[in-house]
């Protein structure tokens, strides 16, 4: 990048617990210890490098191959001036897995940050939640039956997460609110219903829903008409209907996937904020150089694949093409014609599996 004065990318690529989060983080700790910097810069390498406790505590899960296992795509932008002293960052993050928040293979568990909250959170904070310290209370987090994982420390990783947003600059009253939120999403999952002998639902659990409302600071009696009835506009007219069981249950769940995935997208804004380039510190960023770093999720292939995981793989298998694409074929191409002595090198071209999910009229996408 310093040498050429172009852009460089990284690309991380490969299966589930390949180390992929690992080698990215390490990629950051080299910047953060051999870029020259001033003093602003200091607290920029700090907080590049606290991104991924928390983007881990909300992202990642324990998987059936991978007890830390990112569960989204993250593609970091880090800008550095002409001496290689890093300027500002911004990530981009996408297809947060959120089927997981609802639902866990066996032997899988719910993303990090509710095992944390309840192991490592102050017994004040989980009064204020109206939370209890057991996972097992919680009908979220044990559908893959194993709340708890020898290997992970979630009390630790709290004090880890609770630091590195300090750092990145959320506010005590920010902190408060995100924990609401993960919270409510819990107190949502405990959510029961019951069926009417008019085949209406209505809610059985008052504590749970009342706790949620309060959480996110909404009406409870339009969450329970929200959560029961759906809306339906024909011809301008808005009319009301009541959902059966299985819809409510549906409704609730979606609800909980979205306001997770929301929360989500928010975190991220936030750290992108804070590791903003900040304009007075430079006359112009056209001085500047960016270096791409991308950190794609696993490659996982389960005894249920869920949609996402099968966008995850589809994912991996068009990065995998383009390395092809890329180094092998147009490199080997390159020596033949230039007739330099080469050992042709095997490799398996995964054209077909790309052409089985996007081929059009054909392809498992358009069926779908």
């Amino acid at each position: 990048m310093r040498t050429e004065r172009r852009d460089q990318c990284i690309l991380i690529s490969g299966e589930s617990g390949a180390g992929k989060t690992e080698a990215s983080k390490k990629i950051l700790l080299y910047y953060a210890v051999t870029c020259p910097t001033k003093d602003h810069m200091v607290t920029l390498g700090e907080r590049l490098l606290q991104s991924n406790p928390v983007l881990e505590a909300f992202g990642n899960a324990k998987t059936l191959r991978n007890d830390n296992s990112s569960r989204f795509g993250k593609y970091m932008d880090i800008q550095f001036d002409f001496k290689g002293a890093t300027m500002g960052g911004h990530i981009l993050s996408y297809l947060l897995e959120k089927s997981r928040v609802v639902h866990q293979n066996h032997g899988e568990r719910n993303f990090h940050i509710f095992y944390q909250l309840l192991d490592g959170g102050e017994d004040d904070l989980l009064n204020t939640l109206n939370l209890v310290r057991n996972p097992h209370n919680y009908r979220y987090l044990v559908k893959g039956n194993c709340p708890r994982v020898s290997s992970i420390s979630d009390k630790n990783n709290w004090k880890a997460v609770s630091k590195a947003l300090d750092v990145i600059g959320f506010t005590s009253e920010e902190v408060q609110k995100l924990l609401n939120i993960i919270a409510s999403v819990l107190h949502l999952g405990n959510t029961l219903f019951g069926e009417g002998e008019e085949g209406e639902t209505y809610i059985t659990t008052e504590t749970q829903i009342s706790n949620v409302a309060k959480l996110l600071g909404v009406d409870g009696s339009a969450l329970k008409e929200a959560l029961t009835h759906k809306k339906l506009t024909a011809k301008g007219e808005e009319m009301v209907s009541p959902l059966n069981f299985e819809q409510a249950v549906s409704a609730r769940d979606a609800l909980a996937k979205a306001v997770y995935g929301r929360t989500f997208n928010w975190l991220v804004e936030k750290i992108n904020q804070s590791l903003a380039l900040k304009a007075e510190n430079y006359h112009s960023s056209k001085d500047a150089s960016v270096i791409g770093l991308l950190d794609i999720y696993g490659f996982e292939v389960l005894q249920h694949n869920s949609f996402e995981q099968f966008c995850i793989n589809y994912c991996n298998e068009k990065l995998q093409q383009l390395f092809i694409e890329l180094t092998l074929r147009s490199e080997q191409e390159e020596y033949e014609t230039e007739g330099i002595a080469w050992e042709t090198v095997q490799y398996f071209d995964n054209k077909i599996i790309c052409d089985l999910i996007e081929e059009k009229h054909k392809g498992i996408l358009s069926i779908l």
